[in-house]
């Protein structure tokens, strides 16, 4: 059985990311008011780079990816390093897999999402 896991977001991925977040499932869902334009993406992109002497980062995301297609994004946002929280952030926006009961139940369960997340929250 095919898992979902967490890729490194590229900036060949923008385009597709920004079309799942602009898309009406998935943006009333989400902090922003607006459809992303392409600069909004480019910023947000440059957000999650880092080295690891940078301790300011705010978020973490990742590509999601169920057997070899992308499938959504997720990762931690809001992260108050001084306090050791953040926000688990995620949705699902392939809609070939909004409403496949499988991955569903990965998403309800958010348990190994998570716990993928955890694994790859202190990559170089």
């Amino acid at each position: 059985m095919a898992e979902v896991i967490l890729k490194p977001i590229e900036k060949g991925n923008l385009g597709l990311i920004q079309t799942w977040r602009n898309s009406p499932q998935v943006m009333p869902n989400c902090r922003q008011y607006r459809p992303l334009s392409e600069d909004d993406m480019l910023s947000w992109h440059d957000s999650l780079s880092y080295t690891d002497s940078d301790y300011n980062l705010t978020q973490d995301m990742f590509l999601l990816v169920y057997d070899t297609t992308p499938i959504g994004v997720g990762g931690y946002t809001r992260i108050d390093w001084r306090n050791r929280k953040a926000e688990l952030s995620f949705y699902v926006g392939h809609q070939s897999f909004v409403n496949n009961k499988e991955i569903t139940k990965l998403a309800a369960s958010k348990t190994k999402i998570i716990d993928a997340i955890r694994k790859n929250i202190h990559r170089p």
